[in-house]
């Protein structure tokens, strides 16, 4: 008993081992995902460049314009004291001003388009569209109605006219059964009392008055069953039915006629001719008058639903929300005005002289109405400050900096002191340092210190530029194919690569995207290296 207590015990401790083994073979083989996911963020990117130079001494800086043109004005004379960013001269600036004033109208433009989609339509918008709808509804049951109303009359008036078609037809077998003798069911001539012109002619007129009484009987059936309660099919039946007869009666009032010799045996016929002749007239009126109602009615009617059909589009363009996509287009409209903006201030900017630091006018080289040419020496002076700083920075970076862009130093000598400044000079040309082509640089040391010494290795952290309020995703998310800027997302399981329109870069790693994603949508960063 105890030897068998203990093999249960073996198989139950062997099998949770087994068990467990099994669980672990599951565990380990989970596939596990590649991507590594990020969210498309708003916020605010600083654009900036880095660079290294050395404190100088201050000297006479020599300003000139970034553009060449007219120059409107220069309010300083030499020794004149200036403060920074007091403005020194300037180019005629009319036209830059208008364009100023016409990209910032563009952007706000712009900025509204925006603004009223994500806002949707006004309720007194939808209140127009909906009226727009109901007027339109009104008018197609109102089109209805009048088709079904005109041609009901057409049809009621066809129905008087086929009455009359068995009234005039009945009178015109009357006229001549007159000729006609009883004996032979008035299929044959009198034989003494009626002078025939020959005996072709009575042949042929006996023959076709057959056929007449047989059509006679038919138009009086068609129209024994058609009243005003009639279908519309069933008139259009009897319709055609009563053509077909009344041509076979006519025939034999024709050669009946023909077959006569008095002229006052031939009036006799010839009244009931003629007037079978004018029914027979109205009647094909009357079918033509039914085609063209029915055609005017589907036109009018036609209509009114194409009608109906378009305001309710456009009811539903105006109560739908906003596509993303259309909003994407929208916000791609604003960042090119913001863009287009920002250039027409940069080229506003160029065109003004303004004094980099405070310090004292020493010449004064431009007079009003003189044209400079882009980099000639305009104004010089001497700054109060003591110091400032000189760098050179590479041609991938200088494209970025103005003047006027802020910066903040740091010092090797002076590691925990923070200084602050400002660009004011841009060297034109260029300079070759170790096979790269670099620009000089020159920038004010606003609060510089007693320990500050010329000759001091310095780190400038020059901010080009900050815009806020914008979709930003880390570089690296951001890949390079068919001369495109693109990401990637997950869909289904598979990779879909989406076009993007990229901004500035920010020192933090994060790129603008202007166009082409949404704020919080999922991408892929990267994808993990096996």
């Amino acid at each position: 008993m105890i030897a068998i207590l203990k093999n249960k015990i073996f198989f139950i401790a062997g099998g949770i081992v087994l068990l467990g083994f099994i669980v672990f073979l599951g565990m380990g083989s989970k596939k596990e995902t590649p991507y590594v996911f990020t969210n498309v963020q708003r916020g605010t990117l600083v654009e900036r460049v880095f660079a290294s130079g050395e404190v100088k001494s201050s000297e006479e800086l020599f300003l000139s314009f970034v553009a060449g043109g007219k120059v409107k004005s220069v309010t300083v004379n030499v020794g004149d004291h200036v403060e920074e960013e007091q403005e020194l001269a300037r180019l005629d600036t009319t036209s830059l001003e208008a364009q100023v004033r016409q990209t910032s109208s563009a952007l706000a433009s712009a900025q509204a388009n925006l603004n009223k989609a994500i806002a949707g339509p006004s309720k007194e918008e939808i209140a127009v569209a909906q009226s727009a709808v109901d007027s339109v509804q009104t008018a197609l049951s109102n089109a209805q109605k009048s088709a079904d109303d005109a041609l009901v009359k057409t049809y009621s008036d066809a129905v008087d006219i086929l009455q009359n078609v068995r009234l005039k037809s009945d009178a015109a077998n009357q006229a001549m059964n007159n000729f006609y003798d009883l004996v032979c069911d008035y299929k044959c001539f009198k034989k003494f009392s009626v002078f025939i012109v020959s005996d072709a002619a009575r042949l042929k007129a006996e023959d076709q008055k057959i056929i007449s009484d047989s059509a006679l009987n038919d138009i009086k059936t068609a129209i024994n069953f058609i009243t005003h309660a009639s279908t519309q099919e069933q008139i259009d039946t009897a319709i055609a039915d009563v053509k077909t007869s009344l041509e076979s009666i006519r025939l034999a009032c024709s050669y009946t006629y023909d077959a006569l010799q008095t002229d006052a045996d031939k009036t006799t016929v010839k009244t009931a001719w003629t007037d079978l002749n004018t029914v027979i007239a109205q009647i094909n009126s009357q079918e033509q008058l039914i085609i063209s109602t029915k055609n005017t009615n589907y036109a009018s009617i036609t209509s009114a639903q194409a009608q109906l059909a378009t305001a309710k589009a456009e009811l539903d363009l105006k109560t739908a929300p906003a596509r993303d996509v259309d909003l994407a287009a929208l916000r791609a409209q604003v960042s090119q005005a913001q863009a287009n903006l920002d250039s027409a201030k940069y080229n506003l900017d160029n065109a003004i002289l303004v004094a980099p630091a405070q310090g004292v006018i020493t010449k004064a080289n431009i007079k009003k109405g003189e044209t400079v040419v882009a980099g000639s020496v305009g104004i010089s002076m001497l700054t109060d400050a003591p110091f400032a700083v000189e760098a050179d920075v590479p041609e991938a970076d200088i494209a970025k900096i103005s003047i006027g862009d802020p910066l903040k130093i740091t010092l090797d000598a002076l590691p925990v002191v923070n200084l602050s400044g400002k660009v004011f000079s841009i060297d034109p040309g260029p300079k070759i340092i170790g096979g790269v082509v670099t620009y000089r640089i020159k920038a004010s040391i606003d609060n510089a210190e007693q320990r500050v010494r010329a000759g001091m290795t310095a780190n400038l952290d020059i901010e080009t530029a900050r815009i806020d309020n914008v979709l930003f995703v880390p570089q690296r998310a951001v890949i390079e194919k068919d001369a495109k800027s693109q990401v990637r997302v997950l869909v289904g399981g598979q990779i879909k690569n989406i076009e993007v329109k990229t901004g500035i870069r920010s020192s933090e790693g994060t790129i603008e995207i202007k166009s082409g994603l949404e704020e919080s949508q999922e991408i892929i960063n990267y994808i993990k290296q096996k």
